[in-house]
């Protein structure tokens, strides 16, 4: 167990400013229940600045495109705000969602260049599979559900031909649109629990193990 966390959230593609906190909240207030004492920091990123389309297809698309021309220059500033915002936290982890997911895997590569602290662990969440380097093999997991095609998508790179490991979440309910299931609170199971609080609690199992 740690004293202090230090949770880095990467929203996905039209995800509009400030409309992500809930999953920061919601990891705070799972954290704090299961662990009372410990300090949890939360910083939320927004990689990217897209519209909103709501078509699956077209955002799977997209994250494709985002996954090719997301620049060396915005990976270094979400790198900087990391470190900016680091105050000494025992275990850093990152969670992103969709395309965020390629964000927090490219600024957690940025970041051992730049000498920082290692990045515990990395839970991609509803992303597509980006390849990954050894040193982040082990390090990260790809959270999913069943039959969303946007975590269907493989997104080679050169030298970074690891495929982390996947698991898929089974007891979510879900819609038509599949891939915005994951953090909904207002999809919940027969006892009131919800998406959001039940993705938030795989998140925080795979980052405790």
């Amino acid at each position: 167990m740690y004293n202090s966390y230090y949770a880095v959230i990467f929203a996905g593609i039209n995800t509009n400013n400030n409309t992500f906190e809930q999953v920061g909240k919601e990891i705070r207030s799972r954290l704090t229940l299961s662990q009372p004492g410990c300090s949890v920091k939360i910083l939320t990123i927004y990689p990217y600045d897209d519209s909103v389309s709501g078509d699956t297809f077209a955002d799977a698309l997209q994250v494709v495109k985002n996954a090719y021309d997301l620049c060396g220059s915005t990976v270094k500033r979400m790198a900087d705000e990391v470190i900016k915002n680091y105050t000494g936290e025992d275990l850093i982890f990152f969670t992103g969602y969709s395309g965020g997911g390629i964000a927090a895997t490219k600024t957690a590569e940025k970041l051992s260049k730049m000498n920082f602290k290692p990045v515990s662990k990395i839970i991609r969440v509803g992303s597509p599979v980006l390849t990954i380097g050894k040193p982040l093999y082990g390090k990260t997991v790809d959270l999913m559900i069943s039959g969303d095609p946007v975590v269907q998508l493989e997104i080679p790179r050169f030298f970074k031909n690891f495929r982390p490991y996947q698991c898929v979440l089974k007891d979510l309910n879900v819609t038509r649109h599949i891939h915005s299931c994951y953090f909904k609170e207002d999809l919940k199971d027969s006892i009131g629990k919800s998406n959001l609080t039940k993705t938030v609690d795989k998140i925080l199992k795979f980052v405790k193990n």
